[in-house]
């Protein structure tokens, strides 16, 4: 979704604080030509949680992202959520576990965790 497009706002009821940082992003990589890396290593962050929309297009790209910039990743397993297409969102949802946490990497793998246990 494009900056300025009905529904790109962040959500009303968010808890959103003027010290917050922001980073906008326009790929689905939110690394991928954004400040995130230099905040999170400017706040000595090694380990990340990821959730999110689309399943198979940010939530993937990210995850692969974060892994190969050697943060440790924990997906949260019920904290993605993927549209109907040529699968049904959980079938995008459960081959994305499967992938995701079996992708080889030598120091490195990604976790699956469910919301309540982050």
């Amino acid at each position: 979704m494009q900056k300025g497009i009905a529904g790109w706002e962040l959500h009303a009821e968010l808890d959103v604080r003027e010290e917050d940082d922001r980073v906008e992003k326009t790929a689905s990589d939110a690394f991928y030509k954004t400040n995130l890396d230099v905040l999170l290593r400017g706040r000595g962050v090694d380990k990340l949680y990821i959730a999110g929309l689309q399943t198979e297009f940010c939530v993937d790209a990210s995850c692969r992202s974060t892994l190969s910039k050697d943060y440790r990743v924990t997906l949260v397993s019920d904290g993605h959520t993927a549209g109907d297409a040529d699968l049904e969102a959980q079938q995008i949802v459960d081959h994305h576990h499967y992938v995701l946490l079996n992708l080889a990497h030598p120091t490195n793998q990604i976790a699956l965790s469910p919301s309540k246990d982050v």
